[in-house]
């Protein structure tokens, strides 16, 4: 079992025997699921239960939140709705004018669905595995290299909208770096605001971080 699993699953007996102790709470936790209500007029109670076995739950652990208010974290806080955007989306690049033109992409958002306060541009699947590029090679090969990714990234910024990229550290199979992520990550500027890391075991869409 690894580490991270073990100590939750450690934390949520140690809460789950406190809070035992406790006749008037009653919260049923079954491993990593919580029941919720057994009908709607039993939720007061539940969810005021619920708020009791969260704060002795978070004592257990001795849990920090120092790392959520970074101040240069805090604007995730109120990122609500972040689409993951292939980079082959038509309203993303004019071909014929061999521009980005993020005020479309953005454009058709906001007639759609409202908007959004982030987006996570994937150049990476489907063009990793068909040859030796890595996914920094990807983002080289986008229309404009590494300049190009820049300017659309300020065009995104002047609309508010703040932009992540993924980075994938199982990425073994094709062509070595040869120096650390930090080093390639200077190479793309810092005008992005933060890596989304995909993890090897992850399965499905993957969303920010």
């Amino acid at each position: 079992m690894p580490m991270r699993k073990f100590i939750l699953a450690c934390g949520f007996i140690i809460a789950g025997l406190i809070l035992a102790q406790d006749p008037a709470v009653q919260v049923n936790v079954q491993g990593y699921h919580i029941s919720g209500p057994a009908a709607p007029a039993d939720f007061p109670r539940w969810i005021a239960d619920m708020k009791l076995w969260r704060s002795t739950y978070l004592e257990t652990l001795k849990y920090n939140d120092s790392e959520y208010k970074r101040p240069e974290l805090l604007w995730t806080q109120s990122s609500f709705i972040q689409p993951q955007m292939m980079v082959e989306d038509r309203y993303f690049y004019d071909p014929v004018a061999g521009r980005y033109t993020v005020d479309r992409y953005l454009d058709d958002l906001d007639k759609r669905y409202g908007g959004i306060d982030a987006v996570l541009i994937w150049p990476v699947y489907p063009n990793i595995g068909i040859d030796n590029r890595n996914q920094f090679d990807c983002f080289r090969d986008m229309p404009g290299g590494i300049a190009g990714i820049k300017q659309m990234v300020a065009d995104f910024h002047k609309r508010g909208v703040r932009v992540l990229f993924p980075y994938m550290p199982w990425d073994e199979g094709a062509r070595q770096e040869g120096r650390p992520l930090r080093s390639c990550g200077r190479e793309h500027g810092r005008g992005r605001r933060g890596w989304r890391e995909r993890r090897h075991h992850e399965r499905g869409p993957a969303h920010v971080s």
